[in-house]
């Protein structure tokens, strides 16, 4: 405005158009979180076209898609499961990195084993909170990182124990002690006859 107001030439840059943002939704998949039972909690990313999120491992400077718990006791995560990745090489270092193109799916297996199981008037249930976290690219340039956080109210039950303890009664039966003796008895005749022969 300055130099238009003073009658010199200037140029004005082109409106850069806004860039489509990634998308992030969190769900547990299953109402019910029993001790010892494994449910998922499922990271879906929708990624606009000709954008990309990376997989571990990364280089610093870098922040690959990924499910992150609380470090809360009780709560237990496995191995995270991806979609197939796709290498990418990076012109001048010559790194090669795996990427998710499309809307990518993550799956973080977790369970509990009753250390933060909670009541009150509706019953047992665990808190599970965390973050999910990426970073977007595209061929030219890559977006600042991004994270969102999650926390779910799970029903846990109660704990799921055979009849062979101090849980009887917790459960229904489930005859967990006849059928051990049943599979000890059928390996001591197992045994009693390789020793006959």
């Amino acid at each position: 405005m300055l130099a238009a107001a003073l009658g010199q030439e200037f140029a004005v840059a082109a409106a850069q158009r806004p860039v489509d943002k990634v998308s992030a939704e969190v769900t547990i998949n299953g109402d019910r979180l029993p001790m010892g039972v494994t449910r998922h909690i499922v990271a879906t990313f929708r990624v606009p076209e000709g954008q990309h999120l990376y997989s571990d491992p990364v280089p610093d400077g870098l922040v690959a898609a990924a499910i992150e718990l609380d470090d809360i006791d009780g709560i237990l995560s496995y191995e995270p499961l991806g979609p197939p990745t796709s290498p990418l090489t990076l012109a001048g270092s010559g790194e090669t990195l795996q990427t998710y193109e499309g809307d990518v799916v993550l799956r973080l297996p977790v369970t509990q084993n009753a250390r933060q199981m909670h009541k009150d008037d509706q019953g047992r249930y665990v808190m599970i909170s965390g973050r999910v976290r990426w970073q977007a690219c595209n061929d030219f340039e890559c977006f600042g990182p991004e994270s969102m956080p999650f926390s779910f109210r799970v029903d846990a039950g109660f704990p799921v124990l055979g009849d062979m303890g101090p849980g009887v009664g917790r459960v229904p039966a489930m005859n967990g002690a006849q059928h051990f003796q049943r599979l000890i008895d059928r390996r001591a005749v197992a045994a009693s006859s390789a020793d006959d022969e």
